[in-house]
């Protein structure tokens, strides 16, 4: 995982009236705003003061990668990325253990009927979603956005328990 800021590039001007423009330039970074480099495709890379992180499962609910770990870049006219190394945080890990009970029944020579019951999440374990460069930071999974109140905090996570019950004739 990297941590990022999808948010719009906003500076602050010296002065009142367009900003930036070659007579008032910009003189820093709006309080959310993100693309440090100004390029506009809306994606900055904070500086990385620390690559730690808590690895237990609770702790993706409040934050498993602490936002004390980041720094806004320093403010350059030119734009600047952060020092953050991509996928540098692991997310959270996934444990999920099945149990399936099934009993087959011969109806004839044959004919064979399989009567099955499945439990799916037995522990009922909390698997939160992990955000990887392949899903969408707004559909869920890892909050990754630096400037989000609920940065490195868990947003979803996959299906609690569930059982079945299912049968099939064989023939």
């Amino acid at each position: 995982m990297t941590a990022e800021n999808v948010n719009s590039y906003q500076p602050v001007c010296a002065n009142p009236g367009p900003c930036p423009s070659a007579a008032n330039p910009a003189i820093g970074y709006g309080p959310s705003s993100g693309d440090y480099l100004g390029d506009g495709d809306n994606l900055g890379y904070p500086d990385a003061v620390s690559y730690s992180q808590s690895h237990s499962n609770s702790a993706w609910l409040t934050g498993g990668i602490p936002k004390a770990d980041f720094a806004v870049p320093a403010f350059s006219n030119s734009g600047a990325n952060g020092n953050e190394k991509a996928m540098q945080f692991r997310g959270p890990n996934f444990i999920e253990t099945n149990i399936n009970f099934y009993k087959d029944t011969r109806i004839t020579e044959k004919v064979n009927f399989q009567f099955r019951f499945e439990i799916f999440n037995f522990f009922n374990r909390a698997n939160y979603v992990d955000f990887t460069s392949f899903t969408n930071n707004f559909s869920g999974g890892i909050d990754t956005n630096f400037p989000d109140g609920n940065f490195g905090a868990a947003t979803s996570s996959h299906e609690p328990r569930f059982w079945q019950l299912g049968g099939k004739i064989s023939f």
